[in-house]
């Protein structure tokens, strides 16, 4: 049974009076939380289900949280009690994530338009100005931007990265 249902998140603390908890998300996508208002609180071995009144997005900087308030919450002290509870919803409404970059670009042979091989992708890293290819050659490792001005092609097909010349990176 546990495999039939996937978290989505960990309720942080209650908010308000109201009855309504803060919700740390364990997707991005804002659709997975507003799409259904049928959720599952694990009781044990059991999976509750509770109904979902409002979901309201709340973005603090880089960070995403939602504040929820479900049918059978009235007040602080119900919604209290849920503290460290996490939520769930079955499989099948999860909207199918495309792979991210890193699980598409790792293992990838990075070569310049002349054929000269740079090295392989093992690392892809989250950069707030533009996502950075960690890249291993003999010598070591050393990243490069993902921007157009040094990324000339991406061959899925070959996994193959073209790129301009890239010594000026393996100095740094």
């Amino acid at each position: 049974m546990e495999s039939q249902y996937i978290s989505v998140g960990r309720i942080v603390r209650a908010h308000g009076t109201a009855g309504e908890v803060v919700l740390a998300p364990t997707f991005d996508d804002p659709e997975v939380y507003t799409k259904s208002a049928l959720f599952y609180l694990r009781n044990r071995h059991q999976y509750v289900p509770v109904r979902v009144s409002a979901v309201k997005p709340v973005r603090k900087g880089d960070r995403l949280s939602f504040f929820v308030k479900f049918d059978h919450i009235a007040g602080r002290t119900e919604a209290e009690q849920l503290r460290d509870s996490e939520l769930f919803v079955p499989e099948d409404q999860i909207p199918q994530v495309e792979a991210s970059l890193a699980e598409t670009l790792y293992g990838f042979e990075v070569v310049a338009a002349d054929g000269t091989r740079f090295g392989e992708v093992i690392d892809v890293l989250d950069n707030p100005a533009h996502p950075l290819l960690q890249i291993k050659d003999i010598d070591g490792a050393f990243f490069v931007p993902f921007v157009d001005a040094f990324i000339m092609e991406v061959d899925e097909d070959a996994q193959r990265i073209v790129t301009s010349d890239l010594t000026v990176f393996k100095s740094l």
